[in-house]
């Protein structure tokens, strides 16, 4: 029989933990950036501030954020058309803004107005969203079905809707009318 002080045993029982300790990466908070934001996002609200000489256009939203974005020249922007497109945007301009986020900054690459010469607005429940198709059925408040056109960017940015308590997804969908086709350039749920 062997007899082991009690050092030695407490020592067997470190020796394994400090192994595995050394083996983990060695983390800290301060260098752990946040993941990085891909593809498009869309944010909805007025016209602030354009500058047009510098390609920058100031959005705030319902909630009072501003958010400054830098333009692409080959900027598309869906509403009335001017001799550029940053001209058409007016202070107080209701618009979608689409952008990329880079670690420089947000990027706007497509503006859509939103009203009376922008985009047309109507609001219904989900009753189909088919991406690869790139198509949206909504039941509008009169009960009538309709299915709209996605625009592939539209397509691309929706991609999960959170079902309401009574099992239905509620929407605002912003669109225009492409030879009487209805073509949903943005849509956002409501809640």
């Amino acid at each position: 029989m062997i007899i082991r002080p009690w050092g030695s045993l407490r020592l067997a029982r470190l020796i394994p933990a400090a192994v595995v300790a050394a083996c983990l990466p060695a983390t800290s908070a301060v260098a752990q950036e946040p993941p990085p934001i891909r593809g498009t996002i869309s944010l909805e609200g007025t016209t602030n501030a354009v500058y047009g000489a510098a390609r920058v256009i100031i959005v705030a939203t319902a909630e009072g954020a501003r958010h400054v974005y830098r333009v692409t020249r080959d900027l598309v922007v869906h509403g009335p058309k001017g001799p550029s497109p940053l001209e058409s945007l007016r202070e107080g301009t209701a618009v979608a803004v689409h952008f990329t986020v880079a670690p420089d900054g947000a990027t706007a690459i497509e503006i859509d107005q939103i009203g009376d010469d922008g985009l047309a607005i109507t609001e219904g429940v989900v009753i189909g969203l088919d991406h690869r198709r790139r198509e949206i059925r909504l039941r509008l408040a009169s009960g009538r079905v309709e299915t709209l056109r996605l625009t592939t960017r539209a397509a691309a940015e929706q991609s999960a809707l959170n079902v309401a308590e009574d099992g239905t997804v509620r929407v605002i969908v912003y669109y225009t009318d492409d030879n009487g086709r209805k073509v949903v350039h943005y849509f956002r749920q409501v809640s």
